[in-house]
């Protein structure tokens, strides 16, 4: 059996990309997590950051999606009211819609692709890497928190609706 690896997404992923996500709404529902709704992350906007080579996805040897996350320099806006360290001239990596399929979930798969995701910081000269998480997901809180992330803040999202609108601000700093 091969190994997993961690590859840029194709459009040929997709369907399993769509899936992947709608089979984490539906357990993170079941769990009375309210993450995310029906409108993100979904085939629309994999198939966007597809386009833009943001999208890497990992695999088993057979093709299967196995986990997904996008990593590119975007910060949300409300991220200007977030504490982040001060360091200058630092310019960091965002990771955005971390997710792992629950068939998947425990099996190293979210500390592979955190991994990932910060070699792929330092081998672009970034000095770390940020994100934000639900904060009523406990999973990822310690997740993120086991990793050595730390969180810095919270913020607010209006455009989610109450009370699921609160996000924990992570970052690592190399």
């Amino acid at each position: 059996m091969t190994a997993r690896q961690i590859i840029l997404g194709t459009t040929a992923m997709l369907p399993q990309l769509g899936a992947l996500y709608d089979a984490c709404r539906a357990a993170m529902q079941e769990q009375g997590i309210h993450q995310w709704g029906p409108d993100y992350p979904n085939v629309e906007t994999c198939a966007y950051h597809i386009e833009h080579g943001t999208l890497y996805a990992l695999v088993d040897g057979a093709g299967t999606v196995l986990g997904v996350q996008v990593l590119n320099t975007w910060q949300p806006e409300e991220y200007e009211w977030v504490q982040w360290s001060e360091v200058p001239d630092a310019t960091y990596l965002l990771i955005h819609s971390l997710a792992v399929h629950p068939a998947h979930q425990g099996t190293g798969c979210a500390k592979q692709l955190l991994r990932f995701a910060e070699a792929f910081a330092q081998e672009h000269g970034h000095t770390g890497v940020r994100l934000d998480a639900y904060s009523r997901n406990p999973g990822s809180l310690h997740l993120y928190e086991s990793q050595g992330y730390a969180c810095v803040g919270a913020v607010y999202f209006d455009t989610k609706p109450q009370p699921y609108n609160w996000y924990n601000c992570y970052e690592k700093l190399f």
